[in-house]
C-alpha cells in the first residue's frame, strides 16, 4: 500500500470477532479490505448441485492477476464459533452439520428434521467448515462497518456468494 509524501501509514485494525473473543489484526484502518478464504478452492457441493462451479476461488485469482487485489488487502476469514451461529440456528441444527461434516452422511431423522442431506442440500466435506467461514467473514464485516472493530467506517459489497451467504466481502 502506497502512502502518500508527508502521510503516515495507518496503524493495523484490531478487531475481535464475535464469535468467541479472537482477535484479528487487519492490515490498515483505512484501505479497502477482501475477505475471503481458501476452503471455497476445494470445497464442492457435490457434482450435481447447481452452485458446484467454482465461483469464489475464480474471483479471488482473476482479481489477483489483474492486480485488484493486493496481498495486504486480503483478510483470512475467521470461522464462526457454533455458539456465534446459534443466533440464527438452533443447537440441534449446528450439532447435525458438525455430524454430517463428520459421518458424511445424515439419519433419516436428521434429514426430515433438518433438511439435509437431499439434492438441494448435500453433504458434502465442508458441510459445517465452509458455511461456519462464511459466517465469520460475515460477522467480520459487519464489525468492521459498525465499528466495533475501529471507529473507522467502510462500506462493504458482497462480491460473490454461496446458498447460504456471502462468502467473501470487499471492505
Amino acid at each position: 500500500m502506497r502512502t502518500a509524501p508527508g502521510k503516515r501509514r495507518p496503524a493495523p485494525v484490531r478487531c475481535a470477532l464475535a464469535a468467541g473473543g479472537n482477535r484479528l489484526s487487519l492490515p490498515y484502518a483505512d484501505a479497502p479490505l477482501f475477505i475471503g478464504s481458501e476452503i471455497y478452492r476445494g470445497s464442492s457441493y457435490g457434482g450435481t448441485h447447481p452452485l458446484r462451479v467454482p465461483r469464489v476461488s475464480t474471483v479471488m485469482d482473476l482479481s489477483r492477476v489483474l492486480g485488484w487485489l493486493p496481498d495486504q488487502a486480503y483478510v483470512n476469514s475467521p470461522r464462526a464459533k457454533p455458539a456465534a451461529l446459534t443466533v440464527w440456528h438452533t443447537p440441534e441444527y449446528v450439532a447435525a452439520l458438525q455430524a454430517a461434516e463428520a459421518a458424511q452422511s445424515v439419519s433419516e431423522d436428521v434429514r426430515v428434521r433438518h433438511h439435509l442431506g437431499s439434492i438441494s442440500n448435500p453433504v458434502f466435506p465442508e458441510m459445517f467448515r465452509r458455511p461456519a467461514t462464511a459466517a465469520g467473514g460475515s460477522i467480520l464485516a459487519g464489525e468492521l462497518l459498525t465499528g466495533a472493530a475501529s471507529s473507522t467506517t467502510r462500506r462493504a459489497a458482497p462480491t460473490t456468494g454461496c446458498r447460504t451467504g456471502p462468502t467473501a466481502f470487499a471492505i
